[in-house]
């Protein structure tokens, strides 16, 4: 009576375990608690029929023992899925904005179901199916799997063709920058949708990508016509008329962008940026200090700011933004050069040179650092490091520095004839029309804007 008690015990726990599987959609619980059920009942009519021996106990005992351990193996590597798909249902987009990245991969399993349920003359196991291996890619993409993911979305729409699985999959190739092969996928999805937010962003991405940037701006104008609520939609019309140095219809963008979304620093920053193309020094001033308010950690904002605090000669400001820049990011080059700037700018040359050094480590092809390293070197009259620094200024300048190029050959010529000179009296006059030469046939490399 004990046997009989544990063996329909157990045909009813795998047939819950069965139950369970086909709820949260856990096949592999099907077949195999399926033998489980079989293996219980067919030890009950062993039993009833007398051929229960110790070999048959054995077997059937072994067979049980296989199916648990399935079993434990299955609901740790299924459930835990199920518990991801569960945090996964309601995130409307896998990608986040930021500032280089504005393509769109839907997340929430709801804008799928919806629209399956729009093509409800279609068998319900396509369906079905379409929704399984679309979530398969989305937990591919999450992992990195981003071959897997373009799989399992190519796959879903072979079940069932869907506008959401094209913008994901167009998403996946656009984080791999397969921009022509993601191009006919969002133009599937307009086809289908042409007001799709996500994929007109989508779009304009690719279109940003591929430098055709009026294509962009068009893309990017119907996503804010599709959703004008869009802070990001708004930002990234205003990057491409940044691009296209409409700096003022860029500023009305930024602006429409903050006004959606207030605390969204890389709108503010652009903004700022912008600003200061048209010389309203000023306001891109108050535009990166609220950078800064709203993302202390932001070094490019430092950065621009210690560029114009130096215009405006505010030297002892300036040097600060810069050294709150190389703190967040020691390795930026044109920081580091741009402090060096403007501390020979106010004397103290020495640690200008230092400054230039640091630059010349993080990149030791970097010829504006080279040639400033040369100019404070040739006014503390040491020559010799001068001449070297211009020289290697030259090795590393580009083409359209040319002008440079031809005075500092023509400032090296100058320090290596005095030396031949051997004259003494003249080697300190030297220094100081050196002095008065560096301001004049070699004029120091300026803080650059920057885009």
């Amino acid at each position: 009576m004990i046997f009989l008690l544990i063996n329909l015990s157990l045909i009813l726990f795998f047939a819950f375990l069965i139950f369970l599987g086909v709820r949260l959609k856990i096949w592999a619980f099907i077949p195999v608690n399926t033998v489980g059920c079989i293996v219980a009942a067919a030890s009950i009519g062993f039993d009833k029929i007398g051929w229960l021996d110790k070999v048959w106990i054995g077997v059937l005992g072994s067979a049980l023992f296989f199916i648990f351990i399935v079993d434990v193996i299955v609901t740790l590597r299924d459930l835990g899925t199920y518990a991801e798909d569960e945090d996964l249902k309601e995130i409307h987009y896998l990608t986040s904005a930021n500032i280089f990245e504005h393509y769109k991969i839907i997340g929430d399993e709801r804008i799928m179901k919806a629209e399956l349920d729009k093509q409800y003359e279609l068998p319900l196991n396509d369906r079905l199916q379409a929704l399984e291996t679309w979530k398969q890619g989305n937990r591919a993409y999450l992992k990195k799997h981003y071959q897997e993911a373009i799989e399992k979305y190519d796959l879903s729409n072979n079940w069932v063709k869907t506008v959401v699985s094209n913008i994901n999959q167009s998403g996946v190739l656009i984080r791999l920058k397969q921009y022509e092969n993601a191009i006919g996928l969002v133009e599937q999805a307009l086809t289908h949708n042409d007001a799709s937010f996500e994929a007109l962003m989508n779009y304009g991405v690719l279109e940003q990508n591929l430098k055709r940037y009026d294509e962009a701006l068009a893309k990017f104008e119907l996503a804010v016509n599709s959703k004008p609520e869009s802070f990001e939609a708004w930002f990234c019309c205003g990057n491409i008329q940044l691009k296209l140095k409409e700096y003022k219809k860029a500023i009305e963008c930024y602006n429409q962008s903050i006004r959606k979304n207030n605390e969204y620093s890389e709108a503010w920053f652009n903004k700022g940026v912008a600003l200061k193309s048209i010389g309203e020094d000023d306001q891109a001033l108050k535009c990166f200090d609220q950078v800064i308010k709203l993302n202390p950690v932001h070094y490019q904002a430092f950065y621009r700011r210690g560029n114009i605090l130096n215009e405006m000669d505010y030297n002892d400001d300036a040097i600060a933004s810069y050294d709150r820049a190389v703190k967040i990011y020691p390795e930026y080059v044109e920081a580091w050069n741009n402090r060096g700037i403007v501390l020979r700018k106010i004397g103290k040359l020495k640690e200008a040179i230092k400054s230039y050094d640091r630059a010349i480590k993080c990149n030791p092809k970097y010829h504006e650092a080279w040639i400033n390293r040369g100019l404070a070197q040739d006014s503390l009259g040491k020559y010799k490091q001068a001449v070297m620094s211009y020289q290697r200024f030259l090795e590393f300048a580009p083409a359209d520095k040319e002008k440079y190029v031809k005075i500092t050959r023509k400032r090296i010529a100058e320090i290596q004839e005095k030396y031949k000179s051997r004259q003494k009296p003249l080697k300190k006059r030297t220094s100081e029309s050196g002095n008065r030469q560096n301001e004049t046939l070699v004029p120091e490399q300026r803080p650059t804007e920057v885009s």
